[in-house]
């Protein structure tokens, strides 16, 4: 017996008819692996600001890794080298370097002031 069959009994449930987790994303994720500044506002209103990795990205959202727990709704800014992304954090997950959390994008700005600024990033890193 395989390990997944063992665990999937432990559980009370056999884990080869498990169905795979629905994707929540209305829009396909690229993988990404950017450094961004994530901006927001701590508990006191002042302005705070840490570098972040972004793990991947789509047209409506961002998930990406940081050192610092922050709240779901909580509003953020994450800017990359040529995009600027109004967001609010979504979910949050604890892992052994931090958390990992999903970002919902609000708005986006570039130096082209395009809306699809975020949809050419996705596009870009899907191609690498």
């Amino acid at each position: 017996m395989k390990f997944t069959q063992l665990l999937g009994t432990l559980k009370g449930r056999s884990t080869l008819n498990t169905p795979p987790l629905k994707e929540r994303r209305n829009s396909e994720r690229a993988p990404a692996q950017e450094l961004a500044v994530l901006c927001w506002k701590d508990h006191l209103y002042l302005p705070t600001s840490l570098p972040v990795t972004l793990m991947n990205v789509s047209s409506g959202g961002v998930a990406f890794s940081c050192p610092e727990h922050l709240s779901p709704g909580q509003a953020i800014v994450i800017e990359t080298a040529t995009r600027c992304l109004d967001c609010v954090v979504r979910h949050v997950r604890t892992t052994s370097r931090g958390y990992y959390m999903g970002a919902e994008i609000i708005s986006t700005s570039a130096s082209t002031g395009l809306k699809s600024s975020i949809k050419d990033l996705a596009d870009d890193l899907s191609q690498e």
